[in-house]
């Protein structure tokens, strides 16, 4: 991937992410929005999914001719905390099957008496031995409200 290039995309489940250019330092800001807590967490994994599979010359099939799945979960006191536990899961899960799982599902959040936990899959077609991926978190993702629109802030880090 060119080092200048931004990145944005809208999950079939609502919302919208917008990756920024990555920087000098390997790192990228992801913002995603959303009218709810569902559709933000799906629009900011959508976000982590597609600058893990940046370098990325080819699709998979996706799909009926996708051919795996790995699971998702996380769980956190807010909203922000469980989409960063998701995010932790996913890429874990990238290094683990490879970067042929191009698609994201999150199926379900539900608020708790401790906060919240979710859970979700990734799909697409699992490698062995993959590469890892080498991106993670930079740091604590942030969570605004505003007029009844949700934004959720992180900065992305490769070589992790």
């Amino acid at each position: 991937m060119v080092e200048s290039e931004q990145a944005s995309g809208q999950p079939a489940s609502g919302g919208a992410y917008q990756l920024g250019a990555w920087g000098d330092g390997g790192t990228v800001e992801l913002t995603a929005t959303g009218a709810d807590a569902t559709e933000v967490v799906n629009a900011a994994l959508a976000g982590v999914l597609a600058a893990a599979r940046s370098d990325e010359a080819t699709t998979s099939p996706t799909g009926d001719a996708a051919n795996s799945s790995a699971s998702i979960r996380g769980q956190g006191t807010t909203v922000a905390a469980v989409f960063a536990e998701l995010a932790a899961d996913l890429l874990a899960q990238l290094d683990a099957n490879g970067k042929g799982m191009n698609q994201v599902r999150l199926d379900g959040l539900l608020a708790t008496e401790d906060g919240f936990t979710a859970w979700g899959y990734l799909v697409g077609t699992a490698s062995t031995n993959p590469p890892p991926i080498g991106l993670a978190l930079d740091d604590d993702p942030e969570l605004t409200q505003t007029a009844g629109q949700m934004a959720l802030r992180c900065r992305l880090r490769r070589g992790a």
